[in-house]
């Protein structure tokens, strides 16, 4: 799959945002995924990084599943 379509059930976009150094738009990034996939989803923005991205696969997981 490549970049530009990864994660395209919730938008490369807001993916991207959870990456983000800046904890406050990795709070609201995982907030708008929250109502995009319409449940709760598991990510602490304030986590390391190495636990954000393990969770930020799980994600994309989950919205390619939505999408496909």
């Amino acid at each position: 799959m490549g970049a530009d379509q990864e994660g395209i059930g919730c938008g490369a976009g807001l993916l991207t945002a959870l990456e983000r150094r800046d904890v406050e738009i990795r709070r609201q990034a995982a907030q708008v995924l929250q109502k995009i996939l319409k449940r709760t989803i598991v990510f602490d923005p304030f986590a390391p990084e190495a636990t954000r991205r393990q969770q930020i696969a799980a994600i994309r997981d989950q919205c390619e599943r939505k999408a496909g």
